[in-house]
């Protein structure tokens, strides 16, 4: 029977494991008390602020919003008819500029802003319309449903830990198709750039690296900037989505009227001087927007502890402003429910409030491409109109919720 002989020195190393998982354990608990402790003073300043009461110590009224995707946004809807009142205070604040975290999770995709169209920006086509069943289509269909399920799951919100579930590696394939494409336009736009010489098409400078390096995370970012816009709910629209839209805003006489008056019988393309001259279809375009802005809320962080309406703000709190509810505000658009191009005259819009209409939010942080935005839907209304009678098959839907 053989004897086994240990080392004294084990015994030793003991006594230290001891002492190293006690001073562990004690450095976590630490941690973890300052962290409820920050967060209990935290939420007990925001519960001096008006708003739905809390429903779970520390976790406030977060479990709100734990409801089917298409009952998140009424429910939203109704708390900021309830509990808002100064949206200028907010954007037109310098100590509340950061965007909020429901932003975080578009980061990976979008970075800093949203996009608008391939084809009329990149030059690209995706055959979305066609080929519904596109990689590319998929890919942003599916992201959309991502982000969602992160903002409102809080067990998807740590980023380690939403890497172990399976939307981790849904998001992971849907990012490589996405960033994949962008890179190759990229690369494409570089070289027809270098190709282009003459007068009017002077070549532009670009980065004299190679294509790995050029094709950076931001210049990609850049160009991520333009695709977007030409979704709705994760699809592109169809011929009948065009119709919906453009029949909700459209005065039709007085429109056909104005683009005959500029264009005649001509079925030449669109001028950035007949842009300036299709005064009412613009009225009409921000009457749209009014009443059915691309974003509907947008989200703010405060930078520092600030005071908002005799209310205390502390450091990091978002708050939530909503162009849709904002816009149907009857003290400055009577009759909001209704479609009224002559709003945006300019004998009407004298003495209106900067912050009344903010369809591409506004202050510090509004969106630095709302005037490319307005000049191309102005192009593309202006060549559809021109070449189509456009009626819409559905009523158009009610704005505020009953």
């Amino acid at each position: 029977m053989g004897v086994q002989i240990i080392p004294d020195f084990v015994y030793s190393l003991i006594p230290n494991t001891l002492v190293l998982f006690s001073v562990s354990a004690c450095f976590i608990l630490v941690h973890l008390m300052g962290t409820l402790f920050r967060r209990y003073k935290y939420v007990r300043r925001c519960n001096k602020i008006p708003g739905p009461p809390a429903q779970i110590p520390l976790f406030g009224s977060a479990t709100e919003f734990v409801l089917p995707p298409e009952e998140i946004m009424p429910y939203a809807v109704q708390l900021y008819k309830k509990y808002s009142k100064k949206s200028a205070v907010v954007l037109s604040s310098n100590k509340i500029i950061d965007k909020g975290p429901e932003y975080d999770y578009i980061q990976p995709w979008l970075a800093t802003g949203f996009l608008t169209s391939t084809e009329t920006a990149m030059g690209r086509h995706v055959d979305a319309q066609q080929k519904s069943d596109s990689d590319y289509f998929k890919a942003v269909y599916k992201m959309t449903h991502i982000i969602q399920a992160r903002q409102t799951r809080p067990w998807l919100q740590p980023d380690w830990l939403f890497r172990l579930f399976p939307l981790g590696s849904e998001q992971k394939r849907c990012l490589s198709i996405l960033h994949g494409f962008t890179d190759q336009v990229i690369r494409e736009r570089k070289n027809e750039h270098k190709l282009r010489k003459t007068e009017q098409q002077q070549p532009v400078d670009l980065p004299k690296k190679d294509d790995d390096e050029f094709v950076s995370k931001k210049s990609r970012l850049a160009f991520l900037d333009l695709l977007i816009q030409a979704s709705q709910d994760g699809k592109m629209l169809s011929d009948l989505d065009i119709g919906e839209e453009v029949d909700t805003f459209m005065v039709e006489e007085k429109v056909n009227e104005e683009l005959t008056r500029v264009f005649g019988n001509s079925n030449r393309p669109v001028t950035m001087n007949d842009l300036s001259e299709l005064k009412y279809l613009e009225c009409c375009i921000k009457e749209a927007l009014r009443l059915y802005p691309s974003v509907p809320i947008i989200s703010r962080q405060s930078l520092e502890d600030t005071i908002i309406c005799r209310y205390d703000l502390p450091v990091g709190a978002a708050v939530i402003v909503s162009p849709y509810l904002i816009h149907c505000d009857p003290t400055y658009f009577p009759d909001p429910e209704s479609f009224k191009p002559e709003r945006f005259f300019p004998e009407n819009i004298v003495g209106r409030h900067p912050y009344a209409y903010v369809p591409f939010s506004a202050g510090p942080r509004n969106c630095i491409g709302q005037k490319f935005a307005m000049m191309e839907e102005k192009i593309i209304l202006a060549s559809v109109l021109r070449r189509f009678h456009v009626k819409s098959l559905d009523k158009p839907r009610k704005t505020l919720p009953s």
